[in-house]
């Protein structure tokens, strides 16, 4: 039988979810008075300087991950997971959905636009087909957004169920290592600016706890 408790479970990862909504908010209403508009190609610029050529490939390859496909289907299999063990309705799916609204909005609504061809690194040797929504504006980052998401209920998840000191170390560092790296490469790569990886953290981080208030 399906569980449709409608309890709240996790009432901190409600405020802290919300306190962050809050400050993509601040962020989004900043971006509208073009506050990054000096430090966002600085950041760009320095991320280019310091990263060596030779990563453009990897980090291109790696940046796939975050891609709508791929986040998707790993969000729909954690929940079968979690539905197939518990029983339980997957909250988290609505949430994800919410993530794809205001990147929409943000990307069709808020003027800004992203980093110029000067700044493009992005390349891979290989042809990759996705379903995408191509603007001129680039507020929040949704690789960002869809990353982050997903660590935040796969810390959840590893925390919680695995007992092994050791298995659930590798497994929050490695959660950890791929949030960091999907941020610099959309900057390195030229795909987004700062402010637009920032956003993409507030978002997807307060939507993956917002989707664990009810688990």
């Amino acid at each position: 039988m399906m569980n449709f408790d409608m309890q709240p479970k996790n009432l901190r990862f409600f405020v802290w979810g919300t306190i962050l909504f809050f400050y993509f908010l601040i962020l989004l209403f900043l971006e509208t008075q073009q506050i990054f508009l000096t430090i966002d190609p600085i950041i760009t610029a320095f991320f280019q300087k310091i990263i060596p050529p030779s990563a453009i490939i990897p980090l291109s390859v790696f940046s796939l991950l975050g891609m709508f496909e791929i986040t998707s289907l790993a969000v729909i299999l954690i929940g079968l997971f979690i539905f197939k063990k518990e029983r339980k309705i997957y909250y988290p799916l609505v949430f994800f959905g919410l993530i794809l609204v205001f990147e929409l909005i943000g990307k069709i609504f808020l003027y800004h636009p992203g980093p110029p061809k000067e700044f493009f690194r992005f390349y891979l040797p290989f042809s990759f087909p996705s379903v995408h929504v191509d603007t001129a504006y680039s507020f929040p980052s949704g690789h960002v957004s869809r990353t982050l998401f997903l660590v935040v209920i796969l810390l959840f998840l590893f925390t919680t169920h695995i007992k092994n000191v050791g298995k659930k170390f590798l497994l929050t560092a490695s959660c950890y290592l791929l949030a960091a790296l999907m941020a610099v490469s959309r900057i390195y790569l030229g795909e987004h600016w700062a402010s637009d990886v920032l956003g993409g953290i507030f978002l997807g981080t307060s939507m993956g706890l917002l989707a664990l208030v009810y688990y």
